[in-house]
């Protein structure tokens, strides 16, 4: 699911492959809700990803900033190690 309006994304299209962080609160909650809720690395029980727990704790130009939150070709923020569960509505 998109992140971004498409007249948003269109934008970030050439910024593809470089490193993203959410800008706000509202945009890592909708990061969060649209693609860490339904990975398998993310899960019930106190299960934490290590990639987005590195992003909250480090700015983007720190060396342990995780190298999986990029902005896609699409110029939607993705993380390149999601793995999406079998049951995700």
């Amino acid at each position: 699911m998109p992140i971004y309006l498409d007249k948003h994304a269109e934008l970030l299209k050439p910024r593809a492959g470089e490193l993203w962080r959410p800008s706000n609160g509202v945009e890592g909650d909708l990061f969060e809700e649209r693609l860490c809720a339904c990975c398998t690395k993310s899960g019930p029980n106190g299960k934490s990803c290590s990639i987005s727990l590195a992003a909250f704790f480090h700015d983007v130009d720190h060396p342990n900033y995780p190298k999986e939150w990029v902005i896609s070709e699409k110029g939607q923020p993705s993380c390149t190690a999601h793995e999406r569960c079998l049951l995700a509505v």
